[in-house]
């Protein structure tokens, strides 16, 4: 039996359902195939001699088995900062790089004036406070004073993103876990069939998949990259929301299942284009000369491998923007969340306190009937108010009072994923 003059379609309808083969030969005739009735040695895609024009495609789940939604806790098991956490240290960090640039002083005398930390009992506006105030001027176009103006309130916000940025990367705590490396071994060996729904900027949580794409699972983001566009064809940078190329299937493994990651807020390695409207995956760039405000290109072949510029948009040359809280046209998410949210038969909180700010995440979960799902919320500490905040969504959560590592590690995980 020859199959390689075939475009081949995988149809997996959920994940007992991966016995069956479709293939659609060039003359659109449909073949179907009983896998469990093939020799074992045809049943590796490593033994067949496929085309490199073969495509394999996913039909989505009716049913979603686990949606996990995760805030600041989750990634503070891998060592970084709290958002409550990194205003603070904004103000008493040692590091004079930092403390000495333009970047820093500006930023400083703008918070100084307009949210009045008090040091002394150690008080700080929240990065929701202040992000809020700047974006009601920028998005009402309305300039705050004479010397902030509308032109001044976009700088202060594009400064306050880069030292955010910075911040994050530089404060790590190195004793932290590889939690998010446990997170994924155990998806994917116990149940792919997931999503995820994350509040947080970092990358942590996919610097730790590179072990199990393209032979395991892809990540999904729901955003067409303009590196789809631009970079030769890849496992790292196909899309996962189109048909994926059959050279990818490696070691012996021929279900690569995407994986949504639903990144609300934005992400660190994001970068938005103001002129096409389109989001660069940025490879991850530690180079920042803060008084430029520029992030510094890595030409190195190991760090960026198709030379994309990390600051110059490939399509227009118009230079990029750090992508950390989204612009509208990312109320698409919303409405990929609510889908999510709708079919999942759990719904999994870990390390999430509902900020005051984030109201829009409150009305989203609202919209969602959680009477017939299971619903867990993990996390060693919540407060009374986040108690309750849970409890108005859900009147039968579960809460579980552990950390993120300590949580993957029981028997309630591995449950919860059969």
């Amino acid at each position: 039996m020859s199959l390689t003059t075939h475009t081949v379609e995988v149809i997996l309808k959920n994940k007992y359902d991966d016995n069956f083969l479709k293939f659609r030969k060039d003359t659109g005739c449909d073949v179907i195939i009983d896998l469990s009735q093939m020799d074992p040695i045809y049943k590796d895609f490593g033994c067949m001699n496929f085309s490199h024009t073969d495509y394999m495609y996913y039909m989505e789940p009716d049913e979603r088995d686990v949606c996990f939604i995760m805030g600041a806790g989750a990634s503070y098991a891998n060592g970084l900062l709290l958002q409550n956490e990194i205003i603070p240290h904004f103000f008493n960090s040692d590091d004079k790089y930092l403390t000495n640039s333009s970047v820093y002083i500006t930023i400083k005398k703008f918070l100084e004036k307009y949210f009045t930390p008090n040091f002394k009992n150690n008080i700080y506006p929240t990065l929701e406070q202040i992000y809020a105030f700047i974006e009601y001027h920028i998005q009402n176009h309305k300039s705050l004073n004479s010397e902030y103006n509308y032109d001044m309130m976009i700088k202060i916000k594009k400064m306050l993103n880069l030292l955010l940025y910075y911040i994050i990367i530089t404060s790590r705590n190195e004793t932290g876990n590889n939690s998010y490396f446990n997170f994924w071994e155990k998806v994917v060996n116990i149940n792919r069939n997931i999503s995820i729904i994350t509040m947080n900027y970092d990358t942590d949580l996919e610097d730790n998949f590179d072990h199990f794409f393209f032979n395991k699972a892809l990540i999904d983001y729901k955003v067409d990259f303009i590196n789809y566009r631009k970079c030769n064809p890849s496992e790292w940078w196909d899309d996962a929301s189109k048909p994926i190329s059959l050279p990818l299937m490696r070691s012996g493994s021929y279900e690569p299942v995407p994986i949504k990651i639903l990144k609300i807020h934005g992400s660190l390695n994001w970068k938005y284009c103001d002129c096409c409207d389109n989001v660069l995956l940025a490879f991850f760039n530690r180079n920042i000369d803060l008084d430029k405000m520029a992030f510094l290109e890595d030409e190195s072949a190991e760090v960026n491998p198709y030379k994309l510029s990390s600051t110059k948009c490939p399509i227009d040359g118009n230079e990029l923007s750090q992508l950390i809280i989204p612009p509208s046209h990312f109320k698409d998410f919303y409405r990929i969340s609510i889908d999510e949210l709708n079919k999942a038969k759990k719904i999994c909180f870990i390390g999430y306190s509902f900020p005051d700010a984030d109201f829009h995440i409150k009305a989203l979960l609202n919209k969602i009937n959680m009477d017939d799902k299971e619903v867990y919320c993990v996390n060693p500490s919540i407060s009374d108010n986040t108690t309750e905040a849970y409890l108005n969504i859900c009147r039968n959560i579960k809460f579980r009072y552990v950390g993120f590592e300590e949580y993957i590690n029981s028997k309630d995980f591995i449950d919860l994923l059969s």
